[in-house]
């Protein structure tokens, strides 16, 4: 596993000028996953968890702000977000990335995106990726979350 070095993307983004690709059912979900999500530390998640057919563990000691209900459990729901999901990644992975990384990462550091309102991020790692404890992802300027693309 190597260290995937992006510690301040400041810098114009691959895809500035492309619009963000819709992302359907799958909007409203922070983490939609296949096979699990686990927390093992600290880990705090502002929003819903969709996992099918999968599992959540680690929620404490993670803490999800949402409560209990943040963890969705309607099969039919997760799976239309999964289909959503897969057709926003088929168009993302059509697009240059701005962070490419070639096999399994380790995120150690806080993760700042720095730009316009516009500006399009795609975070490519193709294989694991691990975030160590205390480590953020911090907006400046008019950065938007809605417009960062994690794609793992």
């Amino acid at each position: 596993m190597s260290v995937l070095g992006l510690a301040v993307c400041t810098a114009a983004p691959a895809a500035l000028g492309q619009p963000a690709p819709s992302l359907g059912a799958a909007e409203s979900f922070v983490i939609l996953a296949n096979t699990g999500v686990r927390s093992s530390g600290p880990t705090r998640v502002t929003g819903k968890i969709g996992v099918s057919p999968g599992t959540v563990s680690g929620f404490p000691p993670g803490i999800l702000s949402f409560g209990p209900q943040a963890i969705e459990t309607n099969e039919r729901t997760i799976q239309r977000a999964q289909q959503d999901s897969a057709a926003a990644y088929d168009a993302l992975a059509a697009l240059p990335c701005d962070i490419c990384h070639p096999g399994d990462a380790d995120l150690s550091e806080n993760v700042i995106f720095n730009g316009t309102r516009d500006a399009v991020w795609i975070v490519r790692v193709r294989g694991n990726l691990t975030v160590e404890r205390n480590v953020s992802t911090i907006l400046q300027g008019q950065a938007l979350s809605s417009h960062i693309f994690w794609i793992v």
